[in-house]
């Protein structure tokens, strides 16, 4: 396994500092662009038709700066502005494709519905609402498609009226241009700015996402609805501000909504604190399509990734829960079935993963360069603030290290079951899965698959263990009380498979003392009697024995029971009578010899 560190700083100052500085720097460049080389502004025009709307291409429509020229704007070096000199209401129609430089939308109390049908709005620069603090602003684009290099929603320190821009139905495309471009929901110190896709509306860019750009609070993008979508080549950022203002910004993926981007980011930069982003409802999805490591609090703290009801989180990158050390409480949550979250590795650092049904798939990479596989790592070793709490559902790993001081609990006693899954690396070895404070199977437990445990093993009535999967061993570095425990093994065809543990059937070896108690379950359903071969099987191992053998219960299902013994190392099935069938080209050599010999 590899894993990603990060240097301390040399002081808690010193990074605020330097993070405040890099925020106003990028925000001031962006800024900076709109006034520098080949965005300089030829003419800004101000819309003065109809408050209920008009054709954005009529010159009649529109006021420039100098008297006698009434120009639409549609020079590349053009600004459009609409503001409350007339508080549009209504629909800005397109007659013909637009092209110009940027467009200003500043305090229209109305909503201005741009309805562009099979014409496409093409902007050089950006597209901004809010220039003062007491702007709110409403667009809607609703046919048609809209290019622009940066959306700036919110842009003006101590702003709270909402500013919303809302990509409606499936003919509504607004594209951002630009690596350095994307849509901003929330910019300048605003809040309540909203960003919201529906009804099959798309967004997409070649920039970023970002939920709360400098110091801004109370932002939201919100996809929803079947076959909308929003997706970016460049990462979503939730809560991206400089200062404890940047707060309670929000990404809502829901009702079979869809979302893509590089890289999921939490917090990102100064004190950005309680960012949500929430993926509920069959079919609604957030893919991460970058390898990069996801951060649910970078800095910060109280940063929540929400999985709910059938949402899934799906990509190959390691989720962290609080990578620098003053990003606390962080947490991120699967629950109801359907939820499920999919990544490379969850480390739990500084917070919580609470699985409360639905699924955590963590899977392995091969790097074809090192030749190895890395990942699937469930981690939580950073002591007391790193909890993963596994009550219903099912988290599948690779590998795992949890030493926070308890031990790892897997269930909650409830109706649910909840399931710890072993999966075996992608070559085909066992991954390790170390409890410095002991795994403890509730009463609804399953522990199941192949993999190397480190720590002891408790457990209640009711918990269930299944060793393999078609067959397995899991190896068990400690001692193992099954008082209470039902231990599933399995012994395959051994006519068609060799007689080895994990490959013919299942072994649970424990290097330290077996406590009896419980019972043991083999499944003999696919193995086949013959003759010609005797073996005795060894199901389970241990170095010694704690109580008497009588106190461990042992039966057979899928077929009739085979003689066992309980002896000083081990469970053995003795004196196991089977036959070798051969493969096709053993029979087809032994014919050929028999016909060279003149036998027959």
């Amino acid at each position: 396994m590899r894993f990603m560190t990060r240097g301390a700083s040399t002081s808690q100052a010193t990074k605020g500092q330097s993070r405040t500085r890099m925020a106003t720097q990028f925000f001031t460049a962006i800024i900076g662009l709109t006034f520098a080389g080949s965005w300089a502004v030829a003419a800004t025009t101000v819309y003065t038709g109809s408050s209920s709307g008009g054709v954005f291409n009529d010159d009649d429509n529109w006021s420039a700066a100098s008297p006698g020229d009434n120009p639409a704007p549609e020079g590349l070096n053009d600004l459009g502005i609409f503001n409350s000199t007339t508080n549009v209401d209504g629909t800005i129609t397109f007659d013909a494709d637009a092209t110009h430089f940027r467009t200003f939308v500043q305090n229209t109390s109305g909503t201005i519905a741009f309805d562009t049908g099979d014409f496409k709005w093409t902007m050089t620069g950006f597209f901004l609402t809010g220039t003062a603090v007491t702007e709110q602003n409403h667009i809607q684009l609703i046919n048609g498609e809209i290019q622009s290099e940066i959306i700036l929603l919110g842009n003006t320190a101590g702003s709270t009226n909402p500013n919303v821009i809302e990509v409606i139905g499936p003919t509504a495309l607004w594209h951002t241009t630009t690596t350095g471009g994307g849509f901003r929901v929330g910019s300048g110190g605003s809040a309540n700015s909203q960003f919201i896709v529906r009804d099959g509306g798309t967004i997409t860019g070649n920039g970023q996402i970002i939920i709360g750009l400098v110091s801004s609070a109370n932002g939201l993008m919100r996809v929803t609805g079947d076959g909308s979508t929003a997706t970016v080549a460049g990462s979503i950022q939730v809560g991206g501000g400089n200062s404890a203002q940047s707060e309670n910004n929000r990404l809502e993926v829901l009702d079979s909504g869809h979302v893509t981007g590089g890289q999921l980011l939490m917090g990102v930069t100064g004190f950005a604190d309680n960012n949500t982003t929430l993926v509920s409802g069959t079919g609604s999805t957030l893919t991460i399509t970058g390898v990069s490591r996801s951060d649910i609090g970078r800095v910060g703290a109280g940063h929540t990734l929400q999985i709910d009801n059938g949402g899934t989180v799906d990509g190959s990158a390691n989720f962290t829960l609080g990578v620098e050390a003053d990003s606390t409480g962080n947490q991120i949550l699967v629950n109801g079935s359907g939820a499920s979250l999919t990544g490379t590795g969850v480390d739990a650092r500084r917070g919580t993963l609470s699985v409360n049904g639905g699924a955590v798939i963590l899977n392995d990479v091969f790097d074809a360069e090192d030749e190895v596989y890395s990942g699937g790592a469930l981690l939580a070793n950073v002591g007391a603030s790193s909890v993963v709490d596994l009550n219903q559902g099912s988290i599948s790993a690779i590998h795992a290290n949890i030493a926070n001081g308890s031990a790892f609990t897997v269930g909650d006693g409830g109706a649910e079951s909840a399931t710890y899954h072993m999966k075996k690396i992608g070559d085909g070895n066992n991954g390790t899965h170390t409890f410095a404070d002991g795994l403890s199977l509730s009463s609804n437990a399953i522990l199941s698959g192949s993999g190397n445990i480190v720590g002891s093993v408790t457990g209640t009535a009711g918990a269930q263990i299944d060793v393999g999967a078609s067959p397995g061993v899991i190896n068990v570095d400690g001692s193992w009380n099954n008082t209470g425990l039902n231990v599933g093994l399995e012994v395959g065809n051994l006519a068609l498979v060799p007689a080895q543990a994990g490959v013919g059937y299942d072994l649970l070896n424990v290097s330290g003392p077996f406590s009896h108690g419980g019972t043991v379950n083999i499944d003999v359903s696919g193995f086949a009697a013959g003759s010609g071969f005797v073996q005795d099987l060894k199901l389970i191992g241990w170095s010694s024995e704690v109580g008497s053998s009588a106190a461990t219960g042992v039966s057979f299902v899928g077929g009739p029971a085979l003689p066992f013994q309980i002896r000083s190392d081990g469970l053995y099935l003795t004196d196991v009578s089977f036959s070798i069938i051969p493969e096709p080209s053993t029979i087809a050599m032994f014919a050929i010899g028999l016909i060279l010999f003149g036998v027959g």
